[in-house]
């Protein structure tokens, strides 16, 4: 009993903020091709850490920081980007995972529940079904369900950087004023300690990140029915 209710918000999760879901709401089949399934499962992974106030004023319209940022997280022009040496890389159709970094992955019985209620609840109406000799034509939307949700749930290992974070957005609220950049610099610490110093965190194992030294981008969130003009701009340059 105390399980369900969670299991049902990891669910809700799982099918409202991925990019499969809503290109399925927008009438496309996903993954049109191997290649969209292979760039959509290896897509870059970006941490997010977000102060407790910045916070809160996103959970006044009922959503988190990261849930804001989701519908512009698929590009679908050309998108140039740099290697090592300098030279130009075209990606195309670029999709970026945004992360809360303090998200962990469920544990491995519940996410067999939750990949058990996946299933059964897109599972084909028994009227359906199709015959044995029809079985290669057969629609399976429960598979691309289950297969949606798997990848999801999938605890990032050491070895296989599908899920490992590239970078780390730091948020904090420009209603800190000038101490704005004070809080920019503790939220960079906690960062810092979660990666290199685990033995001082109590949560370390999650989440992993991809190299010691990754990037760091900080913003500044400004609500302008709450915070004067002034105040955000002397949070700006704090930052």
């Amino acid at each position: 009993h105390v399980l369900l209710p969670h299991i049902t918000d990891v669910k809700h999760n799982i099918l409202n903020n991925s990019d499969i879901w809503q290109d399925r709401k927008m009438g496309h089949q996903f993954p049109i091709s191997a290649h969209e399934y292979v760039q959509w499962v290896f897509s870059p992974h970006v941490g997010v850490l977000c102060g407790e106030v910045a916070e809160n004023a996103c959970l006044r319209n009922n959503l988190k920081f990261v849930d804001l940022l989701q519908p512009f997280c698929k590009i679908d022009d050309d998108v140039g980007i740099s290697d090592p040496n300098g030279c130009l890389i075209t990606v195309k159709r670029l999709r970026v995972v945004l992360q809360d970094v303090s998200q962990k992955p469920p544990s491995p019985a519940l996410a067999k529940k939750i990949l058990g209620h996946v299933v059964s609840a897109n599972a084909l109406p028994a009227s359906q079904v199709a015959a044995d000799n029809e079985v290669e034509d057969m629609p399976t939307p429960w598979y691309e369900k289950w297969r949606e949700a798997f990848h999801q749930l999938l605890h990032p290992f050491d070895h296989e950087f599908t899920k490992h974070l590239i970078a780390c957005i730091i948020v904090v609220s420009s209603s800190h004023g000038a101490k704005a950049g004070e809080e920019a610099q503790r939220l960079s610490q906690q960062q810092h300690q979660q990666q290199h110093q685990p033995n001082h965190h109590s949560s370390s194992k999650y989440p992993k990140w991809f190299s010691p030294n990754i990037l760091k981008y900080y913003l500044v969130l400004h609500d302008v029915s709450t915070t004067p003009k002034e105040m955000g701009e002397s949070a700006y340059q704090s930052v």
